[in-house]
This record gives C-alpha cells, sequence and structure tokens, in this order.
C-alpha cells in the first residue's frame, strides 16, 4: 500500500532559510529521489519557522529502508546537522483506496517561474516540476534566445531532451557538436557535460525537457564564458 511519511522540525540557531532550502533540495534530487519506490516530495514551512516534509513512497517497505539508512546516508549529514532534534516528530501514514480525488490539471504562469538571464535579458524560465505539486515527475526549460546567447557549460543526473520550435541552434554534448533546428529532437544522456548557442540570426526559441521532478544542475569547467551570465533557480537568485 503506498504510504507518506512526515516530518516536522526547526532548525538550528544560526541555520538561515535560504541555506537550508539549498540542502533540503540537495538531499531531495541527490538521495531521496534516487532510492527505489519513491514517488513524491513536498517541503512547507509555517510563520514560527517550522518546517514540514511529506514523502510518497510506493510500499511501506520503501519507506521504512529509506528512513532506516537516512541517519547514516553521507548524502543527508549536511541536512541533518542543521535540524534541531529535540524539535523532531515524525509519521507515516498508509492512503487509503477510493479516498483519493485523482490527479488534477495544473496551471503555471509562465512569468511566475524562476529565470536565467544574459546581461540581465532573460533568455529562459526555469518550469521545476517539485515547485509545482507533488504528482508533477518532470521539469523544463522555456528557452528564447538571441543570437549568440546560450547556457555556461553544465551536467544534470538525468537525460535532457532539447526541442527547437524556431532558430538555429548549435548543441555540444561530450564533445560532440551538431547544429540543429525544428527538424530535430536531440537527447543529452545523464552527467554528460553540455551547452548549446543560437547560431541563427534571428531569436531561437527551445523547450528542453528535464526527466526529473527538480531541477538539478553542476555548471563545469569548458565551453564559453558567458559574461552576465544568472541561473536564478528556485532556491533563490545567484550569479555563476
Amino acid at each position: 500500500m503506498s504510504t507518506i511519511e512526515t516530518i516536522r522540525f526547526k532548525l538550528r540557531p544560526g541555520v538561515s532559510e535560504s541555506a537550508f532550502r539549498a540542502l533540503n533540495h540537495e538531499v531531495e534530487t541527490r538521495y531521496m529521489a534516487q532510492r527505489p519506490g519513491f514517488r513524491a516530495r513536498e517541503t512547507a514551512l509555517s510563520d514560527d519557522g517550522e518546517w514540514f516534509v511529506s514523502v510518497h513512497w510506493a510500499t511501506a517497505e520503501d519507506a521504512k529502508r529509506t528512513v532506516d539508512a537516512f541517519f547514516t546516508a553521507p548524502e543527508t549529514q549536511k541536512f541533518l546537522a542543521a535540524v534541531d532534534v529535540s524539535t523532531v516528530a515524525s509519521g507515516s501514514y498508509q492512503l487509503l483506496p477510493g479516498e483519493n480525488r485523482g490527479r488534477q490539471l495544473h496551471i503555471v504562469n509562465k512569468s511566475d517561474l524562476p529565470t536565467v538571464r544574459l546581461g540581465g535579458e532573460i533568455m529562459a524560465r526555469i518550469f521545476d516540476g517539485s515547485a509545482h505539486g507533488d504528482d508533477i515527475n518532470v521539469s523544463a526549460f522555456i528557452v528564447d534566445l538571441p543570437p549568440g546567447a546560450g547556457p555556461k557549460r553544465h551536467t544534470h543526473p538525468y537525460e535532457e531532451v532539447f526541442i527547437t520550435l524556431d532558430g538555429k541552434v548549435e548543441l555540444e554534448a561530450g564533445g560532440r557538436v551538431r547544429t540543429t533546428g525544428p527538424d530535430e529532437i536531440c537527447v543529452v544522456p545523464a552527467d554528460v557535460p553540455h551547452t548549446f548557442t543560437n547560431v541563427g540570426t534571428e531569436r531561437a526559441v527551445m523547450v528542453n525537457i528535464h526527466a526529473s521532478r527538480s531541477v538539478d544542475t553542476a555548471f563545469v569547467e569548458g565551453g564559453p564564458e558567458r559574461a552576465g551570465y544568472e541561473f536564478n533557480h528556485a532556491e533563490g537568485s545567484s550569479a555563476v
């Protein structure tokens, strides 16, 4: 039977909300989402500083195996060090058959999404599925590039699908270069360094699909410098 594990807690003195949000995102994408049976995870924060996390699992056994391993896993130690253990309260619940209304249509205003900017100009919007519902298991970048623009070279721990709707884009992935356009769909495997550039004379429009409910990006050496590049993810605005 599907299981929901919950935990409530407060942070240790001196740990800021923004710092913990980054740790929480890392635990979700690099640990929880990789565990067998993981379905979804939600995080909430009360006015008095209490955090609430719920995790959906396929079975009670999946939940128990992860809970048993959580406190000793290397990936969770920074997260745990930020939590005031004296405030922790946990629970475990089984979903009741026939009591849930089913999945609903989600509507998101594109202008509300975090941005990627170059020289102050928006060149992409970031749709991070985990920020918009516990049953959304995909993310995407909606890209609108001026000529010569593109991101810094980076990787993701999952596949990315590149769909060019308009324009001409040069995609470099793992040393292979491909000039692509609306007639092709390109797929970059997980953990392969890549970047892309609008090599046309008009704006290039793309939808880049991330095979993950959470966007996870690591920037790497190589590729264009992209002076003034800002990657403003849902965890906060940070220039890289």
